[in-house]
């Protein structure tokens, strides 16, 4: 187990991207870290589709449009974040300690909802569309996705495992 370990390791392929900095390329997308935009959170994985030479430079300049809209889009998908909590909320009470978390969270949301990913990922039809990856603190088990448009219109946002294709 552990040479087959090593030879993936060995097999991905690293390159500099002058924009993008350091992406580890496997699967026909690359990977890399950003600093967060926002202070003392950590830093953001994403993903993007490239060949063998890297991301092609229209999809990093769609990402790096998509950056420097984050805080704007992340204010747009907190509505449905924010609803998909509500729904939940009743079923955190039965516990003293689930109902403390739950006073934290409606005390301040943001410190409890984090994007940890962002991918451009292909749909049906061939279509590429926008996928935010989040990590919540009510349910530590599942993520939630909220999927874009390439106009970075919100799809869906719904548990990570539970979407196929954002258009369907």
């Amino acid at each position: 187990m552990c040479a087959l370990a090593w030879l993936y390791e060995k097999t991905r392929r690293r390159i500099h991207h002058d924009r993008l900095g350091d992406l580890t390329g496997y699967c026909g997308d690359w990977v890399g870290m950003r600093a967060s935009f926002q202070p003392a959170e950590p830093a953001l994985r994403f993903r993007l589709p490239g060949n063998k030479q890297g991301p092609a430079p229209a999809t990093v300049d769609q990402f790096e449009q998509l950056w420097s809209h984050l805080e704007a889009i992340l204010e747009r998908i907190w509505p449905a974040a924010w609803s998909e909590y509500q729904q939940l909320r009743e079923s955190y009470l039965d516990s003293p300690d689930d109902q403390k978390l739950v006073s934290e969270i409606d005390a301040d949301f943001s410190k409890h909802w984090w994007l940890r990913e962002i991918a451009l990922l292909r749909g049906s039809q061939n279509r590429l569309y926008w996928s935010l990856d989040f990590e919540v603190a009510w349910d530590p088990e599942h993520s939630r996705t909220a999927y874009l448009d390439l106009e970075e219109n919100l799809l869906r946002y719904a548990l990570s495992c539970a979407v196929i294709d954002p258009w369907q």
